[in-house]
């Protein structure tokens, strides 16, 4: 084992970093959903390959959390409801209002 680890080739060191630190964790049975999800996955590894030989000093897992917080959209969610200045919002259509009844049942009395 120990000499299979010492000689083995880059196909098998990008399987083995692959596995960490896959892009999904249930792969598709279809043959097309595999090849899409090997794809990002092999593109990141690929530009963590470089980034190492450019001087980088990331593991692989934070090289790939700097990657998504560097991409991730910046959206901010508003709250549940900001107070109103103004007191428009308090118009009569949000109070109840006492609708009669209407047809047969109008002349009837429920106590």
């Amino acid at each position: 084992m120990h000499d299979y680890n010492n000689t083995m080739g880059g196909v098998d060191k990008v399987d083995e970093h692959r596995t960490n630190y896959p892009v999904a964790r249930k792969r598709g049975k279809k043959y097309h959903q595999k090849i899409f999800f090997h794809l990002p996955d092999q593109a990141l590894y690929n530009s963590f390959i470089m980034y190492n030989s450019a001087g980088g000093e990331k593991n692989n897992m934070n090289y790939r959390v700097a990657v998504v917080e560097q991409n991730k959209p910046n959206v901010q969610i508003p709250g549940p409801g900001c107070p109103s200045v103004s007191l428009l919002c308090l118009t009569g259509r949000y109070f109840p209002e006492h609708i009669p009844p209407k047809g047969k049942n109008s002349s009837s009395t429920s106590v």
